[in-house]
């Protein structure tokens, strides 16, 4: 088992994403972060397959832009409380982000997951 290199955060940005094929957002939430990815929360019945490579919108409070992140999916799961209106989460790398937005959002994550 490989040990992750950089702590993760807890993290709590809304956001979208929108599928390599498909220009339509869908509703997501960061729940947290590190240097290299995250695990996010989908909202939608969206299905993202292990491998999905996906395109972040991430808003943070009194930022006035949305921060894009490339992201490829290693892994996605049901949560225990899904419903019909959603209940995945997948987790994975960033493949393209701005160091200095990725610093940026790592500064307003909270603790050590």
């Amino acid at each position: 088992m490989t040990q992750r290199c950089t702590p993760r955060l807890k993290a709590a940005f809304n956001a979208s994403y929108s599928m390599a094929d498909d220009q339509m957002l869908y509703p997501c939430r960061v729940v947290d972060i590190s240097r290299f990815g995250s695990r996010i929360a989908l909202i939608s019945k969206q299905a993202v397959e292990s491998g999905s490579r996906i395109e972040l919108h991430i808003e943070v409070p009194g930022y006035e832009k949305r921060i894009i992140a490339k992201f490829t999916c290693t892994w996605t799961r049901r949560t225990p409380d899904a419903d019909d209106s959603g209940g995945y989460e997948a987790g994975g790398f960033f493949t393209e982000v701005n160091p200095e937005e990725r610093d940026f959002l790592l500064s307003w994550a909270e603790t050590p997951a």
